[in-house]
């Protein structure tokens, strides 16, 4: 989770200026240096792509179990 003190420079190229900030972690980036790179800061929550990435992973994991609750509940009793 953010503890509230996100980097003072980008994590892609290294150098300070207007950094957009993860909502999750501590993570700073340029609104050019992210992939895709943005023309413009997003409106609302934004999360950089390791946390992307690491909901998705969840996400997934998550539906696998309850597919596999479903499938099991299918031929139990």
């Amino acid at each position: 989770e953010n503890s509230g003190e996100h980097d003072d420079t980008c994590n892609k190229c290294s150098a300070g200026g207007k950094l957009l900030l993860c909502d999750t972690c501590t993570a700073s980036y340029h609104i050019e240096c992210v992939d895709p790179p943005l023309k413009y800061v997003p409106e609302g929550s934004w999360f950089c792509k390791e946390c992307q990435d690491i909901c998705r992973a969840g996400f997934m994991a998550e539906a696998v179990v309850v597919s596999r609750g479903r499938k099991g509940d299918e031929g139990g009793s």
